[in-house]
């Protein structure tokens, strides 16, 4: 289990911010953060459709 799935057992969410790279995304959403908090919000939506 890793930090963030241990937070996630205590009902504290992982917020990240300014994850600006499409390798920053990919690797925060493996680990399974709660929400990415960005400068180009509509860069990450495109991405997350893909």
């Amino acid at each position: 289990m890793n930090d963030i799935q241990k937070l996630d057992t205590l009902g504290i969410g992982a917020y990240i911010w300014t994850a600006n790279s499409k390798s920053d995304w990919a690797r925060l959403k493996d680990i399974g953060v709660t929400g990415i908090i960005i400068d180009r919000p509509k860069d990450l939506a495109n991405w997350l459709k893909e």
